[in-house]
């Protein structure tokens, strides 16, 4: 995922202003009227030599003189969570308001005066960000060599978009290319044949077809799910298996709080809203709540939920994933992935 930079100030110090020279075109509106960024804006951009960045322009974090601005600001802050480099824009040296919100940035992050050229943000950027967020780990790790074969089981349902595979789908076949091995694709009827005509080292499943799968891997061929990946790949992954103690005791009533990072359409094969739901009804036998959320830094009240359970992350970046990770540890409340709470409620 390309990573993302945050533009952060006081109301008017021309945070959209910079956004603009950055990206050398009028991309966002300017006014001397305060308030004029609402809710925050992403800008795709490539710096050369460089990488392709997301630039995302936030609200004044001062507008806190009404319920509107004050709901502004918080969407500001809530960005901080998905950052991987934080600007502060200054009117020559910081102000106690910019202190102050330094304070709740827990990414790297620059501080800039407001006239500042953009050749000079740049050079800054590529200085402060984090080379983990310009390189991403190997996609398998150290499970794929060249020369082996994996085979990808990908069920067509009606979350299945038209026409293509799904994100963790098309990631997990590239990077099978990129090392050299063998990548063989077929539905959960077509295993059995893949799998006598390709011996294959690794399995990889979509995590909702564990209990069909599991029972035909041959012993020494190791099993895994695009999501567990994706959870090794970006999450913490033994933070989530802590928080695997938590799914069979659980009780009726208790509340369970979904991460999803996408958006997208419910349909009845979704796997949040419906299949995640059903799976926890149909093996504990008890009712549960659940709700749903991009962003634990924006949910009041996490004491309310026993478990939280968090998507792998696809369509965002590494820094979403851990940050919603480490605000689940700071409450004490446990959190691990949608394929990993599956494969455990399945087998």
């Amino acid at each position: 995922m390309k990573p993302k930079i945050g533009i952060y100030g006081r109301m008017n110090v021309g945070k959209s202003s910079l956004l603009n020279r950055l990206l050398g075109s009028d991309v966002a509106i300017v006014s001397a009227a305060a308030g004029t960024t609402t809710d925050p804006v992403r800008r795709a951009f490539e710096i050369l030599d460089f990488a392709p960045v997301i630039f995302i322009d936030t609200a004044g974090f001062d507008d806190t003189s009404s319920p509107l601005g004050r709901e502004r600001v918080a969407k500001t802050v809530a960005t901080l969570a998905e950052v991987d480099l934080a600007i502060l824009l200054v009117e020559g040296k910081p102000t106690v308001e910019d202190e102050k919100f330094l304070e709740k940035v827990t990414s790297p992050y620059i501080v800039v005066d407001k006239n500042i050229d953009s050749q000079s943000v740049i050079s800054l950027i590529k200085d402060a960000i984090p080379l983990s967020s310009l390189v991403e780990p190997p996609f398998f790790g150290s499970r794929l060599q060249r020369g082996d074969s994996v085979i990808m089981v990908c069920p067509i349902d009606s979350e299945a978009p038209s026409g293509r595979l799904i994100l963790p789908q098309v990631q997990a076949i590239r990077a099978a290319l990129d090392v050299g091995a063998t990548a063989v694709v077929v539905q959960p009827d077509n295993f059995e044949k893949a799998l006598a005509e390709h011996k294959p080292q690794l399995v990889v499943i979509d995590s909702q077809v564990f209990a069909q799968i599991f029972p035909l891997v041959p012993r020494g061929v190791e099993l895994t799910s695009f999501s567990i990946l994706l959870a090794e790949l970006k999450g913490d992954l033994e933070t989530y298996k802590r928080g695997l103690e938590v799914v069979t005791n659980l009780n009726s009533g208790d509340r369970i709080l979904m991460i999803e990072h996408c958006s997208h359409q419910t349909s009845c094969d979704d796997i949040a809203r419906v299949k995640i739901p059903r799976l926890f009804e149909q093996r504990l036998g008890k009712v549960l709540e659940f709700d749903f959320t991009k962003n634990l830094a924006t949910v009041n009240n996490l004491s309310q939920y026993r478990l939280v359970i968090q998507c792998g992350g696809c369509m965002t970046n590494r820094r979403a994933v851990i940050s919603n990770i480490e605000i689940a540890k700071r409450n004490g409340l446990p959190i691990t992935n949608y394929g990993m709470a599956i494969k455990s409620l399945s087998l």
